[in-house]
């Protein structure tokens, strides 16, 4: 165990099932470890020799996925605001220049660590010191948080996504409820009268993925 443990769960999870054994959505790295070990064909020097190489795949992958999620990330950034013209190029610089310093004295909102509620207000207080027009603060938002949730926003309603007290209402609901909660929100939503089949498909999503990131989190803690 002393040297598979080395791993994270999800590399471990990946060669188990390579190795064909039945494993669990919701148990613990020691118990995947054990039932590993406890293979018929378990082979110690194989194991570490095939887990690396797995979980190099793996990083690689996910490398690979984040840098998509990026390109995609600005490409609906852009959207969000067509520009034209020289005026619309010095408005891009005075932005980028902006942004810079907004991340100078923000720090990137941590999933596992912040608090929402709290690093809205470091936000919103820093915005108004560089005097940024809260038309824009949507934009800058987006650059302050991890690219999954900045994923969710993006989602919103296209009319909605630049109202930044809509996003904030949107971030504090999302950020009051807990994995299970989140959870049985999705297993036993209904829609409501007069709701949009668009926005109950986007409220389904949402609660799936945060209920997905959060139980993430709880599972690394």
């Amino acid at each position: 165990m002393a040297d598979l443990v080395n791993y994270s769960r999800a590399d471990l999870i990946i060669f188990a099932r390579e190795c064909e054994v039945d494993i669990a959505s919701t148990v613990g790295t020691r118990t995947i470890i054990k039932k590993i070990e406890e293979s018929p064909d378990f082979d110690n020097d194989f194991a570490l020799a095939q887990i690396k190489v797995l979980s190099s795949d793996r990083v690689e992958t996910e490398r690979k996925n984040e840098l998509e999620r990026d390109r995609q990330y600005e490409l609906e950034k852009l959207k969000l605001k067509p520009q034209s013209g020289m005026s619309s190029l010095n408005s891009s610089f005075r932005e980028i220049k902006v942004a810079t310093s907004l991340k100078s004295v923000v720090h990137k909102f941590d999933m596992e660590n912040s608090d929402m509620t709290l690093y809205l207000n470091l936000f919103e207080r820093q915005a108004k010191m560089a005097e940024i027009e809260e038309t824009e603060w949507v934009n800058h938002l987006l650059g302050l948080l991890p690219v999954k949730l900045a994923e969710q926003i993006i989602k919103l309603p296209r009319d909605k996504i630049t109202n930044y007290d809509f996003v904030k209402a949107k971030l504090l609901e999302w950020f009051k409820l807990n994995a299970e909660t989140l959870r049985t929100k999705f297993m036993n939503f209904q829609r409501p009268q007069g709701t949009l089949w668009k926005d109950l498909i986007f409220d389904l999503r949402t609660y799936l993925e945060l209920w997905k990131l959060k139980t993430s989190r709880d599972l690394r803690i």
